[in-house]
């Protein structure tokens, strides 16, 4: 093991990025698949591959588009609050989508 590794899984700092990462992982390749899954459902009903790509281009825009903002808020905001709180409204909005979604 490295000097630097040794150095920061004494203080813990390891253990907190790996545990970040790991969720941050999850939540973008969940993300991910649901944008996916929303344009095969598109696809499937509606049969046009313009709706699909469509529907693939609305989920990756604001992704986009709000890239340079969340680098000034990143800078002017705590991170744990910031990290917390976009996970917090992250899976709100997926609940509250799926709460729509099944009637």
């Amino acid at each position: 093991m490295s000097e630097l590794a040794r150095k920061y899984m004494n203080r813990g700092e390891l253990k907190n990025l790996v545990l970040f990462s790991a969720g941050k992982s999850v939540s973008m390749f969940a993300s991910s698949i649901y944008g996916f899954a929303i344009g095969l459902y598109v696809l499937k009903l509606t049969g046009s591959a313009l709706n699909y790509a469509t529907t693939i281009m609305l989920h990756i825009l604001p992704m986009i588009i709000m890239s340079p903002v969340a680098g000034v808020l990143a800078d002017k905001i705590s991170k744990k609050k910031l990290i917390v709180g976009m996970d917090l409204a992250n899976g709100f909005l997926f609940l509250g989508l799926f709460r729509i979604s099944s009637g």
